[in-house]
């Protein structure tokens, strides 16, 4: 009998679980269908309307089409994707029938500085063709507040605030725990600023890494201060006080010191909306969405000529590559694609990325030569494009950059786990046979022998010497300089510049518009790459691989993004072990 009811209890339990991902599956269809139907051709705009800029999700490079990727049991939402915020934007600059923008920025919203800097510069561009721009909001964020301080007026919720306070880089640190765990990390790395390591083997930062982020800090907050200031029409030590005073955090005291210009609810602003528009009633007052205004058809462009866009994004990882991880296929078939095809003329290579594994980005690295050799090919960085992210890019024809954007980091490392005293502290033991001097190396069960560590570390320095090489022979630098500001030190795009890792700041669409024109093409359509799978394959493939949900994103939700950050430090130890050299930023750093 209890055999019988264990079976029964048993595929009780099995039964639900499958309703329940089943559940989810439909859901997720649904929900893709349903923003599908959104998407449809929208008729063109027959009255005076404004732009609608509601954000209420994250801010990133560029969106999937699985509806399954950004699911979770916390958040059903998909996040904006800036080139299609960027679109409408530029686009209702020259529509007559969009009067202005009202930037609406939402509590489950963020983006990052660099982003938030190219939406911003496509902001005043609008406003400079003498439309209005209004924004409000719940609360704001550090980074959306800087975004809004385009707007000509900015509004916030009576019982609102404006987290304004400047600018903290924080990095967790491991070093603790492992010692508790009994386990020592051996570290191989070039460059006395290549900190990815250091969470591994120090407490706090060394002085070199400390020197390294107070700079970044520094750079980016001057970046942030500056607009802030000339977007609220204050001095620059009134934005500084406002942040060391944290006037944002009280509403009264925010409008005081002229942050906001309003503090009134959302129905009084919607009132001064219908004023602007000369409107009486609220529902002739005419908002069109981005996704709306996004899905009218733009006139055709009569041209066969075409810019490639290649998004670069995510990680450098060792697989073939995702729409949010730059593998060894997706990106290298793009670039061949666009090589190959007569219709592109010039190819931007859009980077996102923090880096990865240095076997990848080699081969990425090779295929940009190829891809370079039968036409222009310029680089364009979003948030970051450090260590693998600047490697698979250093040979471009010209470097765009936003000035928050964090690049560099020209270094290389590897990092070897020993368990040994945990095995011990558990009672295991290891012994060991081998046929010839490194047959097993590096082993996770012991220390590195003395020639074990140097041939790891001559693997180390060889990586480096190649990646040194190949930074000065696209940027036309000597090796000895490129070390000189290597050492796998982090930059912002202003101080890259100034050392000759970038060529001009600005956003994608500078990069196109340079492109184009060392193509020699004035008419021409833009086309992404790596092309998008449809949502029914994708959500096939995340069925197969059981991979919708990732533990780093479960740990982000419930354990913050701390949590999310262990388990990725776990995750790059883990490789470690197999040998994989790295040229990656930490793991542990955020910038608040």
């Amino acid at each position: 009998m209890k055999s019988f009811l264990k079976i029964v209890f048993g595929s009780m339990v099995g039964f639900l679980l499958f309703a329940l991902l089943w559940t989810v599956i439909v859901l997720a269809v649904l929900g893709g269908m349903l923003a599908s139907f959104g998407e449809e051709a929208q008729p063109p705009l027959k009255e005076p309307a404004i732009l609608n800029v509601e954000l209420t999700a994250p801010v990133v490079e560029r969106t999937s089409n699985n509806p399954m990727s950004y699911m979770s049991f916390n958040n059903m939402g998909k996040p904006a994707d800036l080139n299609m915020l960027l679109k409408a934007i530029r686009r209702a600059k020259t529509d007559d029938q969009i009067k202005g923008i009202v930037l609406r920025p939402g509590l489950t919203a963020s983006i990052s500085a660099a982003h938030a800097e190219e939406m911003r510069a496509a902001l005043a561009d609008f406003k400079a063709g003498g439309k209005f721009i209004y924004a409000y909001a719940d609360a704001y964020d550090q980074n959306m507040y800087w975004l809004s301080t385009v707007a000509d007026t900015l509004g916030l919720q009576p019982e609102g605030a404006v987290d304004f306070r400047g600018l903290e880089m924080k990095v967790m640190f491991f070093k603790g725990l492992l010692d508790k765990v009994g386990v020592d990390m051996q570290i191989l790395r070039h460059g006395k600023f290549k900190s990815a390591v250091e969470p591994y083997i120090q407490k706090e930062m060394s002085p070199a890494n400390r020197e390294q982020y107070e700079r970044l800090a520094h750079s980016m907050w001057d970046r942030i201060a500056e607009d802030v200031a000339a977007g609220r029409h204050m001095s620059r030590a009134a934005v500084d006080k406002a942040a060391a005073e944290v006037y944002g955090m009280f509403p009264e005291e925010a409008l005081a010191h002229g942050l906001v210009d309003m503090v009134t609810p959302a129905g009084d602003f919607t009132a001064m909306l219908m004023d602007k528009m000369g409107v009486e009633k609220e529902k002739d007052l005419k908002l069109v969405s981005v996704a709306d205004y996004n899905a009218i058809p733009e006139p055709l462009v009569k041209t066969t000529d075409r810019i490639a866009v290649i998004y670069a994004n995510g990680e450098i990882g060792m697989g073939k590559g995702s729409e949010t991880e730059i593998g060894t296929e997706n990106i290298v078939k793009a670039l061949q694609e666009a090589a190959d095809d007569d219709n592109v003329k010039a190819i931007v290579l859009r980077v996102n990325s923090p880096g990865g594994s240095v076997l990848t980005s080699d081969i990425i690295y090779q295929e940009v030569l190829k891809a370079k050799a039968k036409k222009p090919l310029v680089a364009s960085y979003g948030a970051y494009a450090a260590s693998g992210g600047y490697y698979i890019s250093c040979a471009a024809d010209r470097i765009f950059a936003q000035p928050t954007t964090l690049t560099g980091s020209i270094g290389v490392f590897g990092m070897i786990p020993n368990f040994a005293k945990t095995s011990r502290r558990l009672g295991i033991s290891w012994d060991e046979v081998k046929t010839h001097p490194y047959a097993g190396s590096p082993a996770f069960t012991r220390e590195m022998t003395p020639a074990e560590r140097a041939l790891q570390q001559r693997n180390i320095e060889d990586v480096y010497a190649g990646f040194i090489a190949k930074v000065g022979a696209g940027r036309g630098m000597s090796p000895a300089a490129v070390d000189s500001i290597g050492q796998g030190r982090v930059w912002t795009g202003t101080d890259g510049l100034r050392v000759g890792l970038v060529d001009e700041l600005g956003g994608l669409e500078d990069a196109i518009a340079y492109a184009a024109e060392k193509a020699g093409v004035e008419l021409y359509k833009v086309t992404d790459y790596p092309k998008q799978k449809s949502s029914y394959e994708l959500l096939m493939e995340s069925l197969t691989e059981i991979r919708a949900l990732k533990v780093s994103q479960v740990l982000a939700e419930e354990l913050g993004q701390d949590g999310a950050a262990l388990y990725r430090a776990v995750e790059l130890a883990r490789r470690q072990s197999r040998g994989v050299v790295m040229a990656r930023m930490p793991y542990g750093l955020t910038v608040e």
